[in-house]
């Protein structure tokens, strides 16, 4: 897969449903980091940021190829530096996810719910 299946898949499901959520009631970065991680994994896509949210964890019994939120959710894993995971989900994965959004959308929370995190169409009025 690729940056453009990527923007491929967030475009039809945006057309579809008037967004994509990638994550809701949640601001832990525990879990969006992982499940940022995991879904530039399955699209094989940005393996220095895949890299650099990796850097930010402790994980036991890791394995090339795992999906991080297996760690999250089995207690496996958790976060090195909060200062780290907080630079890294809001600078990083925010500029690469919004590179990634097709046309006439933006990566950001859903207006009116901050935990949820996702693809929206950008408004008539600019937002």
């Amino acid at each position: 897969m690729s940056m453009k299946t990527l923007t491929a898949d967030i475009r039809d499901v945006i057309e579809r449903y008037g967004g994509y959520v990638f994550s809701e009631g949640t601001l832990n970065p525990l879990h969006l980091l992982a499940k940022a991680h995991d879904l530039l994994r399955q699209y094989r896509v940005n393996t220095g940021l895949r890299k650099k949210v990796r850097s930010a964890f402790v994980v036991r019994e890791w394995r090339a190829g795992d999906d991080l939120w297996t760690h999250v959710y089995h207690g496996r894993a958790e976060i090195k530096d909060d200062e780290l995971a907080s630079c890294i989900w809001n600078e990083d994965i925010f500029d690469y996810f919004n590179t990634v959004a097709p046309g006439n959308s933006y990566f950001g929370s859903h207006e009116g719910d901050g935990a949820c995190f996702g693809w929206w169409k950008v408004d008539q009025d600019g937002r």
